[in-house]
């Protein structure tokens, strides 16, 4: 009889034991990664609520100085988002309260959205696009950014390339924005085979290109500094 039987019986064990608190720490850290994200969202949402009434009463008292809060039109949407058919009965709330006026609603309904248990990877990186969409008409295009980035990450994962191709673009739409010229160019590049985007990318790929032409030599706006 092989002695050795029961100690490598015990060190198998001892592994698989391993292995289990392994994938049960993974989880619990997906869980409390979740439940930061969604905190951040609803902070980000109050932050710009509370930014709507300062205006609001900057108004009311006749200051001089107001801040700007987007209050975004259709075709102001319509710049940056177009409505998709495949996940329009979940998300078709927030465009239109999006449409009707001031973003925070919309952001609220998101924030309701985004913590559902039930999301697809699709619907979920939709919905953070959205999001991100909102933020950047709103002028948050520096809070936009890491939703986008993580949208895109889902979508690559998950082989969505219609949903990566649309986050590329909006993640070029932050960093025009955010005068990063030569990361938008690159973005709007890879975008391109998005369908329904192809005006839009072309548009923001002139004016992306037109104000790096503009741009002295050693600006940051020239240097690419994205990895995909």
């Amino acid at each position: 009889m092989d002695n050795s039987t029961g100690p490598m019986k015990k060190i198998s064990e001892e592994l698989l034991e391993g292995v289990r608190i392994l994938v049960t720490q993974r989880d619990n850290l997906r869980e409390e990664l979740k439940y930061a994200q969604s905190t951040i969202l609803e902070l980000e949402a109050q932050n710009i609520r509370l930014v709507s009434l300062l205006t609001d009463a900057q108004a009311w008292l006749g200051t001089a100085e107001i801040l700007p809060v987007a209050k975004p039109s259709t075709p102001l949407m319509h710049s940056i988002w177009l409505t998709s058919t495949s996940n329009s009965k979940l998300l078709g709330p927030v465009e239109e309260a999006w449409q009707k006026g001031p973003p925070e609603e919309a952001l609220y309904l998101l924030y309701v959205v985004l913590n559902q248990e039930n999301l697809t990877n699709s619907q979920r990186v939709e919905a953070q696009l959205l999001y991100a969409a909102i933020m950047i008409i709103s002028g948050h295009s520096d809070q936009a950014l890491p939703q986008v980035e993580d949208a895109l990450k889902i979508a690559e994962e998950k082989q969505l390339n219609q949903l990566a191709g649309k986050a590329q673009f909006i993640r070029g739409r932050c960093c025009f924005d955010l005068k990063r010229y030569a990361d938008a160019r690159w973005c709007f590049a890879l975008a391109s085979h998005t369908k329904g985007y192809e005006s839009l990318i072309e548009t923001e790929m002139q004016a992306a290109e037109k104000l790096l032409d503009q741009l002295p030599a050693g600006d940051i706006g020239r240097s690419l500094s994205l990895s995909i």
